[in-house]
């Protein structure tokens, strides 16, 4: 009787310790918002797909809005084919970030980015482009340990 009681206990303990949530440490999950962040923008410096992989989820879910579109492109694969038609046309790109706010889900692993960027471009066909300020908000959400990219939306006040 003493060891049925006792399994039983043993058994609400191990159900109340599997529902309890562990606690999101916010200020901890900002600063790897933001450390993404720095790494996304060197990424884009490059110039270069290579690493793709490593900043947008694998998704057919995941989107981009980017300056020069009314609409989404919808889709990992799509937005890499993007980015790679777009760098192909670039000889030099300096991309820079400031002004960053992070909101961080302590429910769920996302996070909301604000952020404003410049982007000097230098095509090859020798055109020069600056857009400054860039408004840009992204989500983000956390999946194996790493953030990754699931909605960047890039917009320029118009004059």
């Amino acid at each position: 009787m003493k060891i049925n009681s006792f399994i039983v206990i043993s058994l609400i303990f191990i159900l109340i310790a599997c529902q309890e949530k562990t606690e999101v440490n916010v200020e901890f999950e900002k600063d790897e918002v933001i450390q993404f962040l720095r790494d996304y923008t060197s990424y884009i410096n490059k110039n270069s797909v290579q690493g793709f992989e490593n900043y947008w989820q694998k998704s057919a879910n995941v989107s981009y809005i980017p300056l020069e579109r009314d609409s989404a492109i919808i889709g990992y694969d799509n937005i890499r084919e993007y980015l790679n038609n777009h760098f192909s046309e670039i000889t030099n790109i300096e991309y820079s970030t400031w002004n960053t706010d992070v909101w961080i889900n302590p429910t769920k692993s996302e996070a909301v980015l604000i952020f404003l960027s410049s982007k000097n471009i230098q095509l090859k066909n020798g055109f020069k482009l600056n857009f400054s300020p860039i408004r840009n908000s992204a989500t983000l959400s956390k999946f194996e340990g790493k953030w990754k990219l699931i909605n960047l939306h890039e917009s320029v006040r118009q004059k």
